[in-house]
């Protein structure tokens, strides 16, 4: 790699790794390994982000019968809920992927009759609309 400012070197050897770097100006290429001589070898590797673990135990699994009554029950207590607030509580008290929700919602042919846009009781200029919602000329 180039070496340029030796960022990416520097990670590169914090993380335990061994870079070689190319750098064609003397004086970067001086500045830049006296940076990368100054950092520890292995010294980013307490850094790292842990990965989430799945809680998704469920995924791919077969839906039971005790599964879509707890759906049908969290839908319809989901007054002033928005959809994607519906569908991730569902995801999270049965342990269900997204996809795995939506589709089970559709194949049931359930629809989330959820808040779309602004919060529930938020003042909504409505006085230009007709019924349909659509606005008047």
């Amino acid at each position: 790699m180039f070496l340029g400012g030796g960022s990416t070197a520097i990670v590169s050897k914090g993380l335990g790794r061994k870079p070689m770097c190319f750098e064609l100006s003397t004086n970067a290429f001086e500045m830049a390994m006296d940076r990368i001589y100054s950092t520890e070898e292995g010294s980013l590797m307490d850094r790292l982000r842990v990965p989430e673990q799945n809680t998704k135990v469920n995924s791919g699994k077969d839906w039971t019968e005790e599964e879509r009554t707890k759906m049908i029950e969290i839908v319809n207590n989901s007054d002033g809920m928005s959809k994607k607030d519906v569908i991730d509580a569902i995801c999270k008290e049965l342990k269900r992927g997204k996809w795995g929700v939506q589709n089970e919602l559709e194949r049931l042919g359930i629809e989330i009759k959820a808040t779309r846009g602004r919060p529930k009781g938020s003042k909504n200029n409505n006085e230009n609309n007709d019924s349909s919602g659509r606005r008047a000329p």
